[in-house]
């Protein structure tokens, strides 16, 4: 699985590292337990105008400082993936 998922993760690289712009959504909701569920979703056009959206992560949040925690998450799978602006 983790050979799967690196293979994934390089292909995925390097098919952004062709995008010029791109843009991101993030979507959380939460239970009443306090257990925070968030996912990064990228959105952009292929070169003939395709329009593409691709889950980028998931993760389970529990605890508090959801939000400082939300930020370092978000910074961290743009780092891996070189998304800059």
């Amino acid at each position: 699985m983790a050979i799967l998922y690196r293979s994934y993760r390089k292909a995925l690289i390097d098919e952004l590292s062709s995008v010029s712009d791109l843009a991101l959504t993030a979507d959380a909701w939460s239970s009443p337990c306090r257990v925070h569920f968030v996912f990064i979703t990228v959105h952009y056009y292929d070169k003939e105008f395709g329009y593409i959206s691709k889950v980028i992560s998931f993760r389970r949040f529990i605890g508090r400082s959801f939000v400082v925690r939300l930020r370092q998450f978000i910074r961290s799978k743009l780092k891996k993936l070189k998304i800059s602006n």
